[in-house]
C-alpha cells in the first residue's frame, strides 16, 4: 500500500483503521417478453389476423373457396350439387376460430388460445409448434361436424320422380401446417400454409331421408310411404403451389384467395359404399280402389 493511501486509513490521532467497504444498490429488473426472432411479434399478429373470423381475405374465405364446381360443388348422385350450395366450409371452420382474441404475446400464447381444451374433442388441436428465426409454425387438426339438408335430385336410369330431402352429416376434418415467414423484400409478415403436408377432407354420410308422400313412375302416379338412402362422399383436396420455385411450398394468402380454384386444389372424391335410394312405392288408385301389395323397390 502506498503512503498516500495508508495516510487516508488514519485518524486523527494516527490510529490505523481498515478500509471503507463500498455498499452497492441492486435495481429492479423491467419484465420483459424475450422474443426469439427481431420480427416475432409481426410474426405473431400476422397468424392471429389470418385466422380472424372478420376477415374477409383469411383462412376461412379460402375454406369457402371449396365449394366451387370443381370441389364440393361437384355433382353428385341422389343429392346433385346440393352439398355444396348448402354447406360452407369458411363458416364451419369460423365456429372453431371464433375463440381467438385479437392479440397474443408469444407463440405459446397464440397456441394454447387456439387450442382451447387440449385435444381434438373440441374441434382444434395444436400438435406442435415450431419458433424458427423470422419463420413460426404450427401443426393444426380441425375437425367438425354439421347436418347439411339438401333436396333429392336423383337420376335413376328410369323415369323416376321422387322429391324430398336429405339430411347429411358434414364433416369438416383439416390437418394443416400454418405460419408466417418475415419478407425482407417487403419489410413484412407473411402468412402461409405448407402445402407439403396438409391432409384436407370434407365428407358426408345420410343421416335421415325425408321423401314427398307421392312420386311417379313415367304416367303412374306413386303413394310413397316412406324409404331411405346410402350416400358417403368424401372429398380430398390437395393444395398445389403456383409458384413453388419462389415460396418453397408456402402458399400465401393472396395465392390461396386468387388463384383459380381448379389450378389451387386438386379435388378427389370417394365413398365407402354404393350409392341407392330405397323407397316404398304404392300405385295410386282412386278411392274407390284398393291398391294391391307392392314390394320395396331399391333404385
Amino acid at each position: 500500500m502506498s503512503k498516500r493511501n495508508r495516510l487516508r486509513d488514519q485518524d486523527s490521532r494516527g490510529v490505523a483503521h481498515a478500509p471503507k467497504r463500498r455498499k452497492y444498490g441492486l435495481e429492479a429488473l423491467e419484465r420483459r417478453l424475450m422474443l426469439s426472432g427481431t420480427h416475432d411479434a409481426a410474426l405473431i399478429a400476422a397468424i392471429d389476423a389470418a385466422l380472424s373470423t372478420t376477415n374477409t381475405s383469411g383462412l376461412s374465405a379460402f375454406a369457402t373457396r371449396l365449394d366451387d364446381s370443381s370441389a364440393l360443388g361437384r355433382q353428385l348422385p341422389l343429392a346433385g350439387a346440393g352439398l355444396g350450395a348448402n354447406y360452407n366450409p369458411g363458416t364451419q371452420l369460423n365456429s372453431l376460430l371464433s375463440r381467438l382474441a385479437p392479440s397474443y404475446p408469444s407463440l405459446a400464447a397464440l397456441a394454447a388460445g387456439l387450442e382451447g381444451s387440449p385435444g381434438i374433442a373440441d374441434g382444434v388441436n395444436v400438435t406442435a409448434t415450431r419458433d424458427n428465426p423470422d419463420d413460426l409454425e404450427l401443426d393444426v387438426h380441425f375437425n367438425t361436424t354439421t347436418t347439411v339438408v339438401v333436396p333429392v335430385a336423383g337420376v335413376y336410369g328410369i323415369n323416376l320422380a321422387v322429391g324430398g330431402s336429405l339430411s347429411l352429416a358434414t364433416t369438416l376434418d383439416f390437418q394443416m401446417t400454418i405460419g408466417a415467414y418475415w419478407d425482407s423484400s417487403t419489410s413484412s409478415a407473411v402468412f402461409y400454409i405448407n402445402g407439403t403436408n396438409e391432409q384436407l377432407q370434407v365428407s358426408s354420410s345420410v343421416s335421415s331421408v325425408n321423401l314427398n308422400s307421392t312420386g311417379s313412375v313415367g304416367v303412374v302416379d306413386l303413394n310413397v310411404s316412406g324409404g331411405s338412402a346410402a350416400l358417403s362422399p368424401a372429398f380430398t383436396f390437395n393444395l398445389s403451389d403456383p409458384n413453388p420455385a419462389v415460396d418453397q411450398g408456402r402458399l400465401t394468402l393472396a395465392e390461396l384467395n386468387s388463384t383459380p380454384v381448379p389450378t389451387l386444389v386438386v379435388t378427389t372424391v370417394g365413398q365407402a359404399a354404393a350409392t341407392s335410394l330405397t323407397v316404398n312405392p304404392s300405385p295410386s288408385y282412386g278411392a274407390a280402389r284398393t291398391p294391391p301389395a307392392q314390394p320395396t323397390s331399391t333404385f
